[in-house]
């Protein structure tokens, strides 16, 4: 009887184990442990009183063993149960060399549209391992994006180095032209003035592709009951003589709030002039006049809506992706005289007058290939791959008709793995809609 009770004891201690482990999983088991819970009791239950019962020894051996396999069966069953997730959830997958299988998951936003459109993207091409070097240097928030994608990237393709470099917009061009990059990061378009010196430099103009569509909100305390702001008040709210024509604001009574309010000054923050939202803003809403004084400049998005949400009087401008709790996005009208929030949609229309391309600029000759490092991280981040990450870090991904009106020639085609001769530069300033 010593053996069987050992037995007997082991047996207890597995099917208790098995319950702590499915009830210990992070995953939603509430289906499963109710009938886990009775299935344990009811059976250690019963091996308890089989030990204090005067059957035969024959007989506990029987039961014993017979329980004690009941035991094994349960015990790879709730382990089975607590690594499968229950329906209606979604585990992340890793990338080893099935991409072309992958279906994407719905972005950071969930909206199904986008994950429609990112289906009618390329696949990531596979099928040959590729070396060299990826340096991109410019804007952050491209960047926020870019180390993104090269933790994933250096997952599928070991052997090619990725130096993700920070700055700004301005630092962009200016490391392309010198070659300390493969890529200039920049969150608008480049202006006539680095194309130009570019130019001067190789004889032709830079290359670049479009990576994803940003919006720069506007941003205020969440206790601020303002809900929307035209462009003419927005100037009068950030510089010194506004081109909209009118007085400057001083006060958010101002801008029709009541109450406590009525009296409140704004505490205004913004960027600093080499960032590619400074010169949105500035482009946009001061149409190119003085920027008030007392502006306090962060060079950090993240700060920047941390000092709004700290301030009920705060004001700021940032990138969507930076929203927080703590803030809320204001919707800003638009020339038709409706207010748009800075969402996918009316970025990708530009109803929404904030909107802006998120681009890679490099270097392409043309009559020269692109290295094959520089050329597969291209197809990578334009795929659908590539813009499942780009909706999962909180920007708008680009989708198939997008991609095809930005670019004059498929520069990075995963149809064809040969780099083109081609120019594949964007078209136009951005200003009309897109899709």
């Amino acid at each position: 009887m010593t053996r069987i009770s050992r037995l007997l004891n082991f047996t207890i201690v597995i099917l208790s184990g098995a319950r702590i482990r499915a009830q210990s999983k992070d995953l939603a088991l509430n289906v499963h442990e109710p009938l886990t819970k009775r299935i344990v009791q009811s059976l250690r239950g019963k091996i308890l009183r089989l030990r204090r019962s005067t059957a035969s020894a024959q007989d506990d051996i029987l039961v014993g063993a017979g329980f004690f396999t009941i035991a094994i069966v349960l015990m790879c069953g709730l382990c089975c149960i607590a690594q499968t997730p229950p329906a209606g959830t979604s585990q992340p997958t890793t990338q080893t060399t099935a991409i072309a299988a992958t279906v994407p998951t719905v972005d950071a936003r969930g909206d199904t549209e986008v994950l429609k459109e990112i289906a009618e993207l390329d696949f990531y091409p596979l099928g040959q391992t590729v070396s060299g070097q990826v340096r991109t240097v410019g804007s952050s928030t491209v960047s926020h994006l870019l180390h993104r994608w090269s933790a994933e990237y250096a997952r599928l393709q070991p052997n090619v180095t990725i130096v993700v470099g920070g700055g700004s917009s301005d630092d962009g061009i200016p490391a392309l032209i010198d070659g300390r990059v493969e890529f200039a990061a920049l969150s608008r378009l480049a202006s006539p003035a680095e194309v130009a010196a570019f130019k001067s430099r190789f004889g032709y103009e830079p290359s670049s592709i479009l990576v994803g569509v940003d919006a720069v909100a506007v941003f205020v305390n969440h206790t601020n009951p303002l809900q929307s702001i035209s462009l003419a008040k927005l100037d009068a709210l950030y510089s010194r003589i506004p081109k909209h024509g009118g007085a400057t604001i001083d006060n958010w009574g101002e801008l029709g709030l009541t109450g406590e309010w009525e009296r409140m000054t704004p505490v205004r923050f913004g960027r600093p002039p080499t960032h590619g939202d400074h010169a949105l803003f500035h482009s946009v809403v001061l149409q190119g006049g003085r920027w008030r004084l007392d502006i306090d400049a962060d060079p950090f998005e993240s700060s920047l809506v941390q000092g709004v949400g700290a301030d009920r009087a705060g004001v700021g401008y940032a990138s969507i992706t930076y929203d927080t709790p703590a803030v809320h996005a204001l919707t800003v009208i638009g020339e038709d005289g409706a207010p748009y929030a800075p969402t996918r949609e009316n970025s990708l229309t530009h109803k929404y007058p904030l909107s802006r391309p998120l681009l890679l600029y490099f270097n392409k000759p043309p009559d020269k290939p692109l290295s094959e490092a520089t050329l597969d991280f291209g197809l990578f981040v334009t795929s659908q791959i590539g813009q499942q990450f780009a909706g999962q870090a909180g920007m708008f991904p680009i989708n198939r008709q997008l991609a095809k009106r930005i670019t004059s020639e498929a520069a990075l085609s995963s149809g064809d793995r040969s780099p083109r001769s081609t120019k594949s530069r964007v078209m136009g300033r951005f200003e009309t809609p897109l899709v």
